[in-house]
């Protein structure tokens, strides 16, 4: 029995996400063997995870392997006779080797590539478009095709390994079929090590025949998408085109588009790879549906899937996701017509991996982007005061002040004590208001404050218990905050949420420690659009309770304490749209952190 497109894919999914293992090499001597070491010629550095092929005088392949940490391989020849090798490395031109001659026994062979890297940023991007291609055609398409595949084949063959734990985030949500904004859902988490390869995929041939949308024996719609196995069957090839394209934003990335041949009518995929230009490796593949049973757009229906190369030497797939259209029959015009009434998705992000046998992966492969540089004020003033009842003067503990500018930014945060005192460092000189926020109470008033540098001013600020007569008719804001955020993960609306006990399991100094365990956290937009992470003008964007932060610094200086939960969202459609702002890149993310003055940490 099929399962249904959602966990049909997410099982797909992990086979691309589990391929990131390396290679157990059998122990036994066999009566041909070839073995030995893989190295850069220039340096002797021994090469791991790199492609061994065993290919007759014929050129035909026998057998293949990847070399460990070390750059060991070990291949077994299915019978005496001459032999070559050659390597496939990302990044680096194949090489190969003379005929060898391969007798029962062991045959002892020291692999020396040269540094020849394949550089992809002087290609030219044409209106070529090649049908039925193969790696070995010379053409600008072929050695951009050949680059991807070793990315592809190295995924799809260390997802049959067993040698990693891994703990990855699956989720499932509805969103909106115009914005993309999510609904709604679910969200699981997952650890454990796949024995093999961890699900039954469809066939390239079953897909060539049927097509990648299918009417399922309960009469519900399966949705498949291409994994690293049908991306390099012949049957792909033989029913898709491939050619380059330039991306519309990024000139250091090289597209390789595939789309169905002409007069192939079953519902089908287009989509590109993305490569790097200077480095040859595979960042990215995107694609649609073309061909839908119904009538309808396809610009929300397809999928997605991001790779990372670890500085171990390990290909993963740290984010994926697969968008359906879930298709409804209404009157338009007097007329019954489909209309998309939601977009489905299903994904997942990998959040953490190691080897089972215990071997660190060298490197933690998602901390990317680092502390924010420091401040370029030069002058500081400071505000000091007492935070109380405004009716019956108790001063009131917990509170967090905030130090903001005209336009409600927050330049500064400090948090009151038993006593009602607070003291912060604020920017100077210039004019300021207080912004206090403290579950249970609404803020009495707000003066502007004159701040001077070097000086230092003094407050008495005050709070006014909610609910009072007067708040009959309305709702208390922070309150309602405080539900929206505890609402946004019940229904996987965020995917990346962490509440106080999550918080204090990372042991974590800083905010910013916390938050780099998000899949590429502060990646998100890319280098060229993030000139200071999570500041003002950076990418992700930074809110503490709500006011946008002046400074990244905030995820270095904000005790850690004092904070109740932390949300983190990776793109600019994803954030609640309070968050969002149309001159952000699409793909600037958003951290919302939550402090104890909202009391979002408190049960309801």
């Amino acid at each position: 029995m099929r399962r249904a497109a959602c966990a049909r894919w997410r099982a797909i999914a992990i086979l691309v996400l589990l391929g990131v293992a390396a290679i157990a090499v059998p122990s036994r001597v066999t009566a041909q063997e070839v073995r030995g070491v893989v190295v850069l010629e220039a340096t002797a550095r021994p090469i791991s995870k790199a492609f061994v092929i065993l290919r007759d005088s014929a050129g035909a392949e026998r057998a293949r392997a990847l070399s460990d940490a070390a750059g060991r391989y070990r291949l077994t020849a299915p019978a005496p006779g001459y032999y070559r090798l050659e390597t496939a490395i990302v990044g680096l031109r194949r090489w190969r080797s003379p005929l060898l001659e391969v007798r029962v026994g062991t045959l002892e062979y020291r692999i020396e590539v040269p540094d020849n890297p394949v550089r992809l940023d002087a290609l030219e991007v044409r209106g070529t478009r090649l049908c039925g291609i193969r790696a070995d055609s010379g053409l600008a398409v072929s050695q951009v095709w050949e680059e991807a595949r070793k990315a592809l084949a190295a995924v799809a063959w260390t997802g049959r390994s067993d040698s990693l734990w891994y703990e990855v985030l699956n989720y499932r949500r509805h969103l909106d079929p115009v914005n993309l904004r999510p609904l709604g859902g679910s969200a699981s988490r997952f650890s454990g090590v796949s024995p093999g390869s961890p699900f039954g995929s469809v066939p390239a041939e079953s897909l060539s025949v049927h097509g990648f949308v299918r009417q399922s024996q309960e009469n519900a719609w399966d949705f498949f998408g291409p994994d690293a196995d049908v991306l390099l069957s012949d049957a792909f090839a033989v029913d898709h085109c491939l050619f380059l394209r330039q991306h519309d934003e990024r000139a250091d990335l090289i597209g390789l588009a595939f789309e169905p041949v002409a007069g192939r009518d079953l519902p089908d995929v287009e989509g590109v790879m993305w490569l790097d230009r200077g480095s040859a490796e595979l960042r990215t593949v995107t694609f649609q549906y073309r061909n839908l049973p119904w009538a309808v757009s396809t610009d929300h229906s397809g999928g997605y899937v991001e790779f990372e190369r670890l500085p171990s030497g390990e290909w993963i797939v740290g984010h994926w996701w697969l968008r359906m259209p879930q298709v409804a029959m209404q009157y338009r015009r007097f007329m019954l017509v489909p209309v998309v009434a939601a977009i489905r998705e299903t994904g997942g992000h990998v959040l953490r991996m190691r080897y089972t046998s215990g071997r660190s992966l060298d490197a933690a492969p998602f901390l990317a982007g680092g502390a924010g540089g420091p401040s370029r004020r030069a002058q500081y003033a400071r505000v000091e005061g007492i935070v109380g009842d405004v009716r019956t003067g108790v001063p009131i503990d917990q509170a967090a002040v905030f130090v903001l500018d005209d336009s409600l930014r927050a330049h500064a945060v400090a948090f009151t004590d038993a006593r009602g005192w607070f003291s912060v460092r604020a920017p100077g000189p210039g004019y300021f208001t207080l912004g206090l926020h403290r579950h249970g109470y609404r803020q009495s008033d707000s003066d502007t404050l004159q701040l001077r540098a070097g000086t230092t001013t003094t407050v008495r600020a005050h709070l006014r218990r909610w609910g009072q007569p007067q708040d009959s008719l309305a709702s208390d804001p922070i309150a309602e905050l405080a539900q929206a955020v505890r609402q946004r993960r019940q229904m996987a609306i965020v995917l990346f949420a962490f509440d106080r006990e999550e918080i204090e399991s990372h042991q974590a100094s800083t905010l910013r420690q916390v938050v780099a365990t998000v899949p590429r956290a502060f990646a998100m937009g890319g280098e060229a659009e993030r000139p200071a992470p999570g500041g003002a003008d950076g990418c992700p964007q930074l809110y503490i309770d709500g006011y946008r932060a002046a400074t990244s610094e905030f995820l270095e200086t904000l005790p850690v304490d004092k904070v109740d939960a932390v949300e983190v969202f990776r793109s600019d459609a994803e954030s609640p749209p309070e968050f969002r702002r149309p001159d952000r890149p699409a793909g600037c993310g958003t951290i919302l952190v939550w402090t104890v003055g909202t009391g979002v940490g408190v049960a309801d």
